[in-house]
């Protein structure tokens, strides 16, 4: 396994007034988001800022409907190229331009599940690691499951 201490923070953000989560490990990206209402939340694991062996990109592209932005993230690179191909829009910024950083696909290296939820009525994917968060969100029938998005050593 690679080295723990070669991985960062996959640092999650909340905007209350556009229902919209955003999860970034570049530091400037995330200081950016901070001035436009958004609130760093808790980590969601760690993950690698490049690729380590055993460990895949975790593609990010963003939905904007004009009123409205979904920020989505895949390990799958077909998934990811089909969602582009239908208009998710890939970030210009060098240092993110298709991905945030490295995860696992299959739970080794003591690496958790990054659990991927969807809302179709505040129209954001949420991500978590926490079960009994993502429990309680799938109750309360806001969002509803989409599997695992990969798999992020513990914070």
């Amino acid at each position: 396994c690679p080295p723990r201490n070669h991985a960062i923070p996959l640092r999650r953000m909340w905007n209350a007034a556009k229902l919209d989560h955003f999860y970034s490990t570049y530091g400037p990206e995330v200081a950016q988001f901070g001035t436009q209402g958004y609130v760093e939340e808790t980590p969601q694991g760690l993950i690698y800022p490049v690729q380590e062996a055993g460990t895949t990109l975790f593609f990010r592209c963003d939905w904007n409907t004009g009123t409205k932005i979904d920020h989505f993230y895949t390990a799958d690179p077909g998934e990811f190229q089909a969602k582009v191909a239908a208009g998710c829009q890939v970030d210009s910024e060098p240092d993110i331009a298709q991905g945030v950083g490295y995860l696992y696909t299959s739970p080794i290296c003591n690496a958790i599940p990054l659990y991927r939820m969807y809302s179709s009525s505040r129209v954001d994917h949420f991500y978590t690691i926490d079960g009994a968060e993502r429990q309680q969100l799938l109750t309360s029938g806001v969002y509803q499951d989409e599997g695992i998005a990969g798999y992020v050593l513990p914070n």
